[in-house]
């Protein structure tokens, strides 16, 4: 596998430099390869795509696709998700977190990991990473999902991903990895967001004055309060990577932190809203085609997320298509009586401005009602709550909320979610 990721890597430094036209071409072809693989050895998208008239052998077009949801593959039984000519024997299944609440099985074949992880080494060897740098992933587990990826077991890499990457697992104390950080001292911390804004507030209060090369934050919503205060305490940048676990590596950002630039080489993002396509500048919700995921395709999925064009040139001279202003899930989206959506990111960034405010949770039921669980830190919690309340009356206008104040949040997984709605539509 070491030889592959290398050589993808190699082929993966040119084609961010490619012209925007060998770049459509390029994703054209990958899309093509995939759909005939599909149509022709996995039973799903046979079933689908003969019902939408679409034959292997077609220059076909992404937008004639039907589209694929979550929902959709939990109820397809991996079987009929999975490639006829597959060997069962290369492959490790891995579920993902299921954070929108419904976990999927999908396969990590050899292809697909070597690709993966060449474009991960591409987008940190432009923030200057290298081969001799310490690496350290704080990852999430499940019960019954494994807690190694395919990558670390694999011959050679494996044993230079096992002694230069340590994995830290979320359900492990705080304080152990604090410990953990002061002596082994990794140059780059790969982590979700919201373990970043822990480990920065533990870390601070516990007088350890960590460091890092650089901080790579994926996988939730990175909000400005959040890049601040992580930049701040531990002294670096925080390069913020753009990926799904069903379609992988999908966008990151340039030293330039400008927006995101789209892995076009090796996926196509559509971002659509009422079934057409944005153009610059405008919100749409993300739709994922994965070209090299043959094991379990992963084609014209809705990731739930919501983006942002631009069609801009980056000063890095990267040619890549970009993005800018992720704004998480669309489930976590705040829907008001009124019919207007809430991103999280406006949430945040207005509630963030609260002083004496330890952790807060917004939750919308099913009934619009909004309930704010906010944990204060402040001898003055009278006055907390009631910025609090003035700052949400901002925010969600006539929409019924109520702010209440708690000794503890519970947290319902191993992704601290600030923002989450109950809302079906």
């Amino acid at each position: 596998m070491m030889l592959q990721i290398l050589r993808n890597w190699r082929w993966l430094q040119k084609s961010q430099w490619f012209g925007k036209e060998q770049l459509i071409a390029l994703q054209a072809n990958g899309l093509n390869t995939i759909i005939e693989h599909a149509i022709c050895k996995v039973p799903l998208y046979r079933k689908l795509y003969s019902a939408a008239g679409l034959l292997p052998g077609q220059n076909n077009t992404v937008d004639r696709l039907p589209i694929i949801t979550r929902e959709q593959f939990k109820v397809t039984p991996l079987s009929e998700r999975t490639a006829i000519d597959v060997d069962i024997n290369t492959c490790m299944p891995h579920t993902t977190s299921g954070t929108t609440g419904i976990p999927v099985k999908l396969l990590e074949d050899p292809y697909w990991t070597a690709w993966q992880e060449a474009l991960v080494l591409r987008m940190l060897w432009a923030w200057g990473v290298r081969p001799l740098d310490r690496l350290c992933r704080a990852t999430q587990t499940r019960i019954g999902r494994s807690r190694f990826r395919l990558a670390d077991r694999q011959g050679l890499w494996g044993t230079i991903r096992r002694k230069r990457i340590k994995q830290l697992w979320l359900s492990t104390d705080f304080v152990a990895h604090i410990k953990f950080f002061s002596i082994w001292k990794p140059d780059v911390l790969m982590a979700l967001p919201s373990y970043l804004r822990t480990l920065a507030r533990l870390s601070e209060k516990m007088g350890e004055n960590l460091s890092f090369k650089l901080v790579v934050s994926s996988s939730e919503l990175l909000d400005d309060s959040t890049r601040r205060l992580v930049e701040d305490r531990f002294q670096t940048q925080v390069l913020d990577h753009y990926t799904t676990e069903e379609t992988g590596s999908l966008a990151w950002e340039c030293p330039t932190r400008s927006g995101y630039h789209i892995n076009g080489d090796a996926v196509i993002i559509e971002l659509l809203q009422n079934g057409r396509q944005v153009t610059a500048g405008e919100p749409g919700k993300v739709y994922t085609t994965a070209f090299r995921r043959f094991a379990t395709p992963v084609i014209r999925y809705f990731t739930g997320d919501v983006a942002t064009r631009v069609d801009d040139e980056c000063s890095c001279g990267r040619t890549l298509f970009r993005l800018k202003n992720i704004q998480g899930r669309i489930m976590d989206y705040i829907l008001t009586t009124d019919d207007h959506h809430i991103s999280p990111y406006e949430v945040t960034a207005t509630l963030d401005k609260v002083t004496g405010v330890e952790q807060y949770k917004v939750i919308q039921s099913g009934d619009f009602s909004i309930e704010v669980l906010v944990k204060s830190d402040s001898d003055q919690s009278a006055q907390v709550l009631e910025n609090m309340d003035e700052r949400c009356a901002g925010i969600f206008g006539k929409t019924p909320f109520n702010v209440k104040l708690v000794d503890k949040i519970e947290n319902e997984g191993p992704k601290f979610r600030r923002v989450g709605s109950k809302l079906t539509a």
